[in-house]
């Protein structure tokens, strides 16, 4: 049929350059450039028709896709079966309809909210999760731009990703489990510590004690306030520490701005006798000021006990092959351009294994006691849940790890 429209305008354009050449008369002329003209359209439109049908025929063979094509104006110009039956549409029923009257009467593609929401984004693909039946689906907008500038409508693509939600879930439990497991191990080592707390002021409770039934045998009655005194200071004591130990992870599932000094010095209240106890030398060096920060707190405090912990570990180690060796801990706190650095460094032997495998899970320098989750459980937390980073500085002399978190303040939010 295109040939034969083709023919004829072709024959009417030349019996009209005839009638020119035969009469000379200039209307025959320009009557063949209006039939020219005719010829040259006629083609366009059919090519931009039959790029249209492509797309369309291309469309309509991917049966595992749903498939919505709008164009500038908010109709529908193409709707496959798939997208029909995803979201529970009558067939045909939209087609060269407006977009906004398919989104007002479907529950399901609310969130798209309308053609000029979506519109308004033309260099962005936007995706929306919905869920049908326990089933989820990733929309996926695309923009349709003429000459990569001029907005031509959009592509909404309807997929399953049903399996990929499923494995970023049991991903998400498996953290869990590991930020669980992980804090177990912690608290693990503040019992160990809160034992060396408590041993000394029983011990002085206990001495204070038998003093006491040693001036009733012998009538020195003068003397039993002096020894009833030491008693209730070292019962103080151990209350302090009972009542610091049961704050440590106050708010611990919480989003709230915090003073990062205090909770260091929270941490050297509970460290410090055990280090002291191991003949280590503990010492906080901190900048002037405050070093506010938002967040949960308790990540914070499970990261600097995990890297306080292996130091401790190596420099036990390291003492037992150098009885000479005077073993120091150290914090240090201060600001680096738009973050927070809190330092963790130690002067034992080093890290003497693969550097940059530290912070892979299972891999430990702890050959019959470690687990290899520490530093890689230390890192999810400094990442993925304060939004900072967990860096190893240095290997040697000192030894050195870093905690950066960003210097902002927000308002304090529940998670």
């Amino acid at each position: 049929m295109q040939k034969v429209i083709f023919a004829l305008f072709f024959l009417f354009g030349a019996i009209c350059v005839w009638f020119y050449y035969a009469s000379g008369d200039v209307k025959f002329l320009v009557l063949a450039g209006f039939l020219l003209a005719g010829v040259l359209i006629y083609l366009l439109a059919g090519n931009k028709a039959q790029s249209k049908n492509d797309v369309e025929r291309a469309f309509a063979k991917t049966p595992n896709l749903g498939l919505l094509l709008v164009d500038e104006s908010g109709i529908i110009k193409f709707i496959n079966k798939k997208f029909e039956q995803i979201f529970n549409l009558e067939s045909k029923v939209y087609y060269e309809q407006e977009f906004n009257s398919l989104v007002l009467n479907s529950k399901e593609l609310e969130c798209l909210k309308s053609f000029s929401n979506l519109k308004n984004h033309p260099h962005e693909n936007q995706n929306f999760i919905v869920c049908i039946d326990k089933i989820f689906y990733r929309l996926n907008v695309s923009s349709v731009l003429e000459g990569g500038v001029k907005f031509d409508g959009f592509i909404i693509t309807a997929s399953d990703v049903t399996h990929e939600r499923e494995l970023e879930e049991k991903q998400a439990e498996h953290h869990r489990m590991l930020i669980s497991n992980a804090k177990m191990a912690v608290v693990g080592e503040m019992i160990n510590s809160i034992s060396h707390q408590q041993r000394q002021p029983l011990s002085s409770i206990l001495l204070s004690l038998e003093n006491i039934e040693d001036c009733l045998n012998e009538a020195k009655f003068d003397e039993i306030k002096t020894h009833l005194s030491r008693c209730k200071n070292g019962i103080r004591l151990m209350d302090e520490t009972i009542s610091a130990f049961r704050s440590f992870y106050k708010n611990d599932n919480n989003i709230i701005n915090f003073n990062v000094k205090d909770v260091i010095n929270e941490l050297a209240f509970i460290v410090k006798p055990q280090m002291n106890t191991n003949g280590i030398l503990f010492e906080f060096e901190c900048e002037e000021g405050e070093f506010i920060v938002c967040g949960v707190s308790s990540y914070v405090k499970q990261i600097l006990l995990s890297l306080l912990s292996n130091a401790k570990d190596e420099l036990v180690n390291f003492m037992q092959d150098d009885i000479y060796f005077e073993p120091r801990v150290w914090v240090g706190l201060q600001r680096a351009k738009g973050e927070i650095c809190i330092s963790v460094s130690d002067n034992g032997s080093g890290i003497r294994w693969d550097k940059e495998r530290i912070f892979e899970p299972f891999f430990t320098t702890k050959e019959e006691t470690g687990t290899g989750m520490g530093l890689y459980v230390a890192k999810i937390l400094a990442t993925d849940k304060l939004g900072g980073r967990l860096v190893l500085e240095s290997a040697k002399e000192p030894t050195k790890f870093a905690l950066y978190l960003k210097r902002e303040v927000k308002e304090a939010d529940n998670v």
